[in-house]
């Protein structure tokens, strides 16, 4: 948590280093109140603009109910791989403002590690009802366990794969009787 001005561009050495190191980083940074952005004032700068290129994500909050969905924003792409930091920026007067926003409920905490067996038997069972299943492999699916672990999923279950471009491979020339395509922004290439 930094306040305006300097505050936000002091830290921008610990951003890249949070995206060099694929560290989950939250960065709340102060602003001037927002009558005061364009003025040239003290500690008025465009801190989005300052922010954007170290981080996977920066919101600017104008209104003080968005303040949790920009916080949940700015969580989900920091935990999200590959990890990095994230930013939201909160004027002064945003801030200091009352909000009818509630949190609603806390969301649990998904457990690490080994999924429990009660979890991977529904998940069997789903895949077993669905009408046409298929595996749709992200980056993640790419390290070099989880890749071992989906080709056996998919060789062993004789179920189709989609990649995205982040995971190409995955299916390898093996498995390549399940290889649906890729989905992204480019066309499938020949491989």
């Amino acid at each position: 948590m930094v306040t305006s001005g300097p505050g936000t561009t002091n830290l921008l050495t610990g951003l890249i280093t949070a995206n060099t190191e694929q560290y989950p980083v939250i960065a709340l940074c102060g602003a001037v109140p927002r009558r005061d952005r364009l003025k040239r004032t003290h500690q008025s700068m465009d801190a989005t603009a300052a922010l954007r290129p170290f981080t996977k994500y920066v919101g600017e909050v104008n209104d003080p109910d968005d303040v949790a969905e920009a916080i949940a924003n700015a969580l989900r792409a920091a935990v999200t791989e590959p990890r990095g930091a994230t930013a939201v920026v909160l004027p002064a007067d945003v801030l200091s403002a009352p909000t009818s926003a509630e949190i609603t409920r806390p969301l649990p905490v998904p457990a690490l590690g080994l999924a429990p067996d009660g979890e991977i038997q529904r998940a069997v069972q789903l895949i077993r009802a669905a009408k046409r299943p298929a595996v749709l492999v992200g980056l993640r699916g790419s390290d070099v366990e989880a890749c071992a672990a989906l080709r056996a999923l998919i060789g062993g279950t004789d179920l189709p794969v989609v990649e995205t471009f982040q995971a190409a491979g995955v299916a390898s020339r093996e498995l390549e009787e399940h290889f649906l395509g890729r989905v992204g922004l480019f066309r499938n290439p020949a491989r």
